[in-house]
């Protein structure tokens, strides 16, 4: 039995597919499905290959292996390796399919055929991506019967849409305040609200089309405009799926947008818990320096210091832990914990640090970002504490770093900010 196999994670009690489900389908088609939603794709793969093992050549299987190799809001495009296996698999779980013996539900054949309108064969450029992308939007608007599965389905491959041609969900009023909605977004919108409306009331709501609504309403504007999520927000969180870090996070975002920063510390709280859980089984949680991030940033909002120094430090814990794609990354995350300090005016706890310049071992230049923050920070704590020589050594190696284009900007602000500057 593959290892990998051994632990099924407590991911919720909502059931995708229920008959098929029902019918000699293993229960790690479920895990997969939850770890997919919850934008976890290495686990959902891995818990699709426990799927086959368990139901042996199930078209099911097969077409999970194909989600769960292609787009998502958090990665819109893929790369030509991830296409061809999401290709390869639509090809087995069709070809699984029309070979006979299982028995499947009408909705688990659109969804199947499908497959192969999302991920035909080819080789394609971002341009093609859109279109197959649309095409496979309007397959499922076409075919989805009002089935709240496929209805939530459709409205992530119309987000998808835009999410490949870098599109936000609303035209911009201004340079940054949302405007109107695009045509994809109001029939996202429109088939979530379908979704959610039928379930409202039910134990188990469907859990993407809950976390979809908190990224569709998200940029909307604080406070009045993004509460139009929050509903969608409290029952995500009210499901409790104990062991997905990033859907116990996501309402997390809603909350940040509407004020309510005790309740962001919460869900990112809760993240954590399922994050160190998956450390704890050679697993790989899905963005857990972004949880801790948000959880610290909301509560330094809410002046909760302790909390947030206790999860700046295991921000650092977490890249020590190994290299994964994550945001921020250890350039820009590492001394989150000195401008905590900061933040509550801890000056000798940042002067203190013995780590604030980025640790080789990461393999960053010198003078990368992060040591441009340590620097600032270390000098800022320094003019606070009246130790205006160190102040100025510090003021002194940050004019020495010559930082990457993206952090140029934010290094202009600290510039701008430090006190032994504007002496």
């Amino acid at each position: 039995m593959n290892s990998a196999c051994s632990f099924l994670p407590d991911l919720g009690t909502y059931v995708f597919l229920p008959w098929d489900a029902s019918n000699s389908l293993s229960p790690w088609f479920q895990a997969g499905v939850e770890h997919q939603y919850g934008f976890n794709q290495l686990e959902a793969r891995s818990a699709f290959d426990c799927c086959l093992e368990n139901s042996p050549g199930h078209p099911l299987c097969y077409w999970g292996k194909s989600y769960a190799y292609g787009s998502f809001l958090n990665k819109p495009s893929c790369d030509a390796e991830d296409l061809a296996y999401a290709h390869e698999f639509a090809v087995k779980a069709n070809e699984a399919m029309e070979g006979g013996g299982w028995d499947l539900s009408i909705v688990a054949q659109d969804l199947i055929k499908s497959s192969l309108k999302r991920f035909p064969e080819g080789d394609f450029d971002e341009a093609d991506q859109v279109q197959n992308a649309v095409d496979f939007a309007a397959y499922l608007g076409a075919n989805h019967n009002g089935d709240l599965d496929l209805l939530t389905h459709y409205a992530e491959a119309e987000m998808d849409v835009m999410a490949i041609r870098g599109e936000g969900y609303y035209t911009l009023n201004g340079e940054v305040n949302p405007g109107e909605p695009r045509e994809e977004a109001v029939r996202a919108m429109d088939a979530l609200e379908r979704v959610m409306g039928a379930g409202k009331g039910a134990a188990d709501p469907q859990p993407l089309a809950l976390h979809l609504y908190i990224h569709i309403t998200e940029p909307l504007s604080p406070g009045a405009g993004a509460s139009k999520g929050e509903q969608s927000a409290d029952a995500l969180a009210a499901m409790n799926v104990t062991d997905s870090g990033h859907l116990l996070h996501m309402p997390g975002h809603l909350f940040m947008r509407t004020g309510r920063y005790n309740d962001v510390v919460q869900s990112n709280v809760l993240a954590h818990v399922a994050d160190d859980l998956y450390d704890d089984k050679d697993m790989t949680p899905y963005g857990p320096a972004h949880n801790s991030y948000m959880g610290v940033a909301a509560a330094a909002l809410d002046g909760q210091s302790k909390w947030s120094v206790e999860y700046s430090g295991i921000i650092r814990d977490i890249f020590r832990g190994g290299d994964r794609d994550d945001s921020p990354g250890v350039e820009d995350g590492w001394n989150t914990l000195l401008t905590i300090y900061l933040r509550f005016g801890m000056w000798e706890e940042v002067v203190k640090d013995e780590y604030w310049r980025v640790p080789n071992e990461f393999g960053l230049k010198e003078g990368n970002y992060g040591d441009f923050l340590g620097a600032y920070c270390r000098g800022h704590a320094y003019w606070q504490l009246g130790e205006a020589d160190k102040a100025e050594e510090m003021l002194a190696e940050m004019m020495d770093m010559t930082l990457d284009d993206k952090f140029v900007a934010r290094g202009k602000v600290a510039f701008i900010t430090s006190p032994e500057a504007r002496r």
